[in-house]
């Protein structure tokens, strides 16, 4: 008896040492997330901003809403047509708005690759099409030279009628909100509802949300027109920690999917999500 005892317990500690043990690694982040995850908003149909709507009506789309006179996005931030106060502006300060597109050069040879395109790569980032594409392929923008800094910039002619903004979404695979040295956080280039200048990351709805049904904190305040220098247009995510208030963000396009984000490492990135090409931004005027 004793020895069936010792012989049963002996088999036993046998298959426990054989079987596998439960490891617990870190998965792998991923730029965009994967299929199975993407669950995107069915019944909302995207209409894009350039219909008239005679064309909308020809297409069986939705009539684009009119504005109320105080018609605010519910963000609480004014809209760009909203009336303005009935206050003097002094002689020479009033606001010069200008339309154009953003014209993008590598920035390691200067060489110009294309242009920012108006229509959505995967999960309604915005990318890159060549300088020989269609002019009316172009996101048209526009910018206002008398803001100093961080500024938002409309856009006319993208996708989707609901986000009017051009707009940076923290990215899928990031492991904060905030981008920094040592960090491969990141954010996309996509389109998004208004948000304050200064203001940190907002649950407000976007492009990337939209699309793939996953919920991301985005701003739209966050690029910066230099009219007075070369007419570049720089990012500048603002942290949810105000740990890197001041780093640079540089900007990039995914080698493998053709799409713009920024991160404030390069290094860390490419670590991560592999090959990528820096580019920096310039405003061309429209012609």
């Amino acid at each position: 008896m004793v020895l069936r005892v010792f012989f049963l317990l002996a088999l036993f500690l046998s298959a426990v040492s054989a079987a596998p043990s439960a490891t617990f690694t870190s998965q792998t982040p991923t730029f965009n997330p994967p299929q199975s995850l993407v669950t995107p908003d069915l019944k909302t149909v995207i209409v894009p901003q350039s219909l008239t709507n005679a064309q909308r009506l020809r297409r069986g789309l939705p009539l684009k809403a009119p504005r109320r006179r105080f018609d605010y996005d519910y963000d609480g931030s004014t809209p760009p047509d909203a009336p303005q106060p009935p206050y003097p502006t002094p002689s020479g300060t009033a606001c010069q708005p200008k339309r154009g597109f953003i014209q993008i050069s590598d920035s390691s040879s200067g060489s110009v690759i294309g242009f920012v395109g108006n229509t959505f790569v995967v999960n309604g980032e915005y990318g890159v099409i060549p300088s020989s594409a269609p002019q009316d392929q172009r996101l048209v923008v526009t910018v206002n030279p008398e803001v100093p800094g961080a500024q938002n910039i409309q856009t006319s002619n993208g996708p989707d009628d609901r986000f009017a903004y051009l707009g940076s979404i923290l990215g899928f695979g990031s492991p904060s909100e905030d981008l920094g040295p040592g960090s491969f956080s990141y954010t996309y280039v996509g389109a998004t509802k208004q948000t304050p200048p200064g203001s940190k990351p907002q649950a407000v709805a976007n492009s990337f949300t939209s699309s793939a049904g996953i919920q991301r904190e985005a701003e739209s305040a966050v690029f910066t027109y230099h009219p007075e220098a070369d007419d570049s247009i720089t990012l500048k995510w603002i942290n949810g920690d105000d740990s890197y208030a001041n780093c640079p963000n540089f900007i990039g396009v995914i080698d493998d999917d053709n799409i713009l984000f920024a991160t404030g490492d390069k290094e860390e990135f490419t670590k991560i999500f592999g090959d990528a090409t820096w580019v920096e931004w310039k405003f061309v005027p429209m012609t």
